[in-house]
């Protein structure tokens, strides 16, 4: 016989085993207390989902999502951190509501690219390292910097008040490719990252070059 916290440990670890996929651009609908608003999804597995939402979702909330295929599937606040909730459903989702559909992957690879140069700070394992942020979408960017941290790589990135997470994608001697762990606003990035443009050196990389 196991006690309540027993439980509610083995709970936790039962729902750890569910593989969560990242989701990049994917915005579905939620309704919440009879609001229907945007929702969205930072990472999505069979019983549960993380993302961002304007509105304050504390714990033990309950409110529906509503996917790209209509499919409606109620969940449960379980925490929420740094403007990210994350949501448990009772039941298990489905492999079309799992998989965004083609649409929604055309469009996030499709995210256009704006050439910029501005000094930044990458944490990788809680060291901070220059770099310039050369290029940036909403899904990505990509770095200039003398100790490009490896692929696979989870980083944090800060340009003036602006900071972001993201995944190391790629690298190129000294480019870094960054895919965000959620799409970011570009306006927010223009107005928050405050450091000062730099003037690009006469053979410094072009910002175009390399995906992020």
């Amino acid at each position: 016989m196991h006690n309540v916290f027993e439980k509610s440990i083995l709970a936790d670890k039962a729902r750890r085993r569910y593989l969560r996929v990242a989701q990049i651009g994917r915005r579905i609908a939620v309704i919440v207390d009879g609001e229907k608003v945007d929702f969205l999804l930072t990472n999505v597995s069979a019983r549960g989902a993380a993302g961002r939402c304007r509105l304050e979702l504390p714990c033990g909330k309950f409110f529906t999502f509503i996917f790209e295929n209509g499919a409606t599937f109620r969940g449960e606040v379980r925490w929420s951190s740094s403007g990210t909730t994350g949501v448990y459903f009772g039941v298990s989702l489905p492999s079309d509501v799992l998989n965004p559909p083609p649409s929604v992957r055309e469009l996030v690879s499709r995210a256009p690219r704006y050439s910029v140069a501005r000094r930044a700070v990458l944490l990788v394992r809680g060291a901070r390292r220059a770099c310039v942020v050369r290029n940036v979408s909403t899904t990505g960017m990509m770095l200039e910097t003398v100790m490009p941290p490896p692929p696979g790589q989870t980083i944090s990135l800060i340009c003036g008040a602006f900071a972001a997470e993201g995944e190391v994608r790629w690298v190129r001697q000294n480019l870094v490719g960054i895919r965000f762990l959620a799409p970011i606003d570009l306006d927010e990035f223009e107005e928050q990252g405050m450091a000062p443009p730099i003037e690009p050196e006469e053979n410094a990389p072009a910002a175009s070059d390399g995906p992020c």
